[in-house]
């Protein structure tokens, strides 16, 4: 994909039809930890508030991709930018 600008990026998270969540696993301190991740577009994405991208379950990860999405949509809209 080439560079987007900002705003195409607003659009392109806030038009995404669906949010889902994506498992990740990680070695920390040399156990491996299983979290998930909010996803738009196959795209991992973090909480607008609190940066959080990580979660024990995927309703939690589900819901910061919502989150991301609406925070999108209000960007956009407050730029007035065509969403």
């Amino acid at each position: 994909m080439s560079e987007m600008t900002h705003d195409e990026k607003l659009v392109f998270y806030a038009t995404a039809p669906r949010a889902y969540a994506d498992k990740i696993n990680q070695v920390i301190d040399g156990d491996f930890v299983t979290s998930f991740v909010g996803k738009l577009r196959g795209k991992i994405v973090t909480h607008p508030t609190n940066g959080m991208y990580k979660f024990p379950t995927a309703d939690e990860a589900k819901d910061c991709a919502r989150a991301f999405r609406d925070f999108c949509r209000q960007k956009a809209k407050d730029l007035n930018v065509a969403v």
